[in-house]
């Protein structure tokens, strides 16, 4: 039988795989690791963002923030799943993150309101 090869997008998707099957705290060196696979990390460049969201949500992963504040990143708190922002309910604001980095890039205006299942979980 012949082997066929992987399109570009279907090896994205292994890799999406691999990155948000790492552990927490090993992100980085997953993403270092699988770009060789791919011959080079500009190659996951346009994918990178999102899967780096989707794992930060999954994780809860604590951001920096712009005051040298501590953000979780959970998916109670998220803004809009096509940007990857989410709600800062301290400041009742809406952060704009950069996932890789894990840092707040921008803050926009005034947060939605939070689910009342939220606001008792953040009451206790």
């Amino acid at each position: 039988t012949m082997e066929e090869e992987l399109t570009p997008e279907q090896k994205v998707q292994v890799v999406k795989g691999f990155i948000l099957a790492s552990p927490p705290g090993e992100i980085g060196d997953v993403i270092r690791d699988v770009s060789v696979l791919l011959g080079g990390k500009d190659k996951l460049e346009s994918s990178l963002p999102v899967i780096a969201c989707e794992y930060n949500l999954k994780h809860n992963t604590v951001c920096k923030g712009s005051n040298g504040e501590r953000v979780v990143v959970c998916p109670s708190g998220q803004a809009d799943a096509s940007e990857g922002s989410i709600i800062d309910p301290s400041v009742g604001k809406v952060l704009t993150l950069d996932h890789i980095k894990r840092e707040v890039t921008g803050c926009s205006g005034d947060a939605p309101a939070l689910s009342v299942a939220v606001e008792q979980l953040q009451a206790a």
